[in-house]
């Protein structure tokens, strides 16, 4: 036996066919209203924002910037990342502002040491960096 919401999800995607063809009218109405919202409150569309995050891998000080700590700026030194926001930094300055504000540094969320991942990669790309190899 179907449940209200069974039935409401057939009589959804009954109506999204017309005469055998899928009926995407009102899908592409959504997205537009969406888009224009978006837009009438400054926000971005993704096209916008991937357009923001290409980054020239070339600009050795744009290199420094990607390895950088997010709290003191520097290399990052034992490089880890937080699972909350992806924020990266050092060991030592990412305990400390942890263990201080029980949080994340980066988005405020509630935050443990414990959880911290070793960013193996970061590290490496910081190690190749020091000695002035090419990452």
């Amino acid at each position: 036996m179907e449940t209200d919401n069974e039935k409401a999800s057939v009589e959804e995607t009954e109506n999204m066919e017309v005469n055998g063809e899928e009926n995407t009218n009102g899908v592409e109405e959504v997205e537009e209203v969406l888009v224009e919202e978006a837009n009438d409150e400054g926000e971005k569309t993704i096209e916008e924002a991937e357009e923001e995050t290409i980054v020239d891998i070339t600009d050795p000080e744009e290199i420094k910037r990607l390895l950088a700590c997010s709290i003191c700026s520097n290399l990052c030194a034992r490089g880890i990342s937080v699972p909350c926001c992806g924020a990266q930094g050092c060991r030592a300055c990412a305990t400390k502002k942890v263990l201080m504000h029980n949080k994340c540094w980066n988005c405020s969320k509630e935050q443990k040491t414990e959880v911290f991942i070793n960013d193996e990669n970061l590290r490496s790309a910081v190690s190749l960096q020091k000695e002035g190899k090419e990452i």
